[in-house]
């Protein structure tokens, strides 16, 4: 009965170490940091976008939070004309490209190629979601990130986290 024990207490503290240390190598290797984010933004856009303020929107046509923030971010388009926008999808373009019809053809048309990311392999979602979708990112015109926002988010919150930048 005491071996049993002590084989199991010996057991629990192997398994303890081990998550320690796939942890640790975590924290210092692979979670994202903003320096690996805008290294990683630089790489996927192939472009300059720091000249500006930038919202980076990571999304899901099949989320209903991302869909309604998508929407609105459509309907009030005028008012973000100062900021760089990003949509980065997590399917492909067909998917894509079909859930912005319904919003509007001639948006779709517009932010074709200049704005979306299509990324159905996850590349994005490797560097830059941890957990929840939409995620928002806002870069100031250094290409730092100012704010992180993780899951449901409506754009009145989002302007009023721009304000600084007018």
């Amino acid at each position: 009965m005491i071996k049993k024990t002590i084989k199991i207490l010996i057991l629990v503290f192997l398994s303890s170490v081990l998550f320690l240390i796939f942890y640790l190598i975590y924290l210092n290797y692979l979670k994202p940091t903003p320096k690996r984010i805008n290294n990683q933004l630089s790489v996927f856009l192939n472009k300059d976008y720091s000249s500006k303020p930038t919202i980076l929107v990571i999304f899901s046509p099949e989320c209903g939070p991302c869909q309604v923030l998508i929407k609105n971010i459509y309907n009030n388009r005028d008012s973000l004309s100062k900021i760089n926008l990003l949509l980065a999808s997590t399917r492909d373009s067909i998917t894509t490209n079909g859930f912005f019809q319904d919003i509007s053809n001639s948006w779709v048309k517009d932010m074709r190629n200049k704005n979306i990311i299509y990324d159905s392999r996850d590349k994005i979602g490797t560097y830059f979601v941890e957990i929840g979708l939409p995620k928002v990112y806002i870069f100031d015109s250094n290409g730092t990130i100012d704010h992180v926002t993780n899951g449901p988010i409506n754009l009145d919150s989002i302007k009023l986290m721009l304000k600084k930048y007018d």
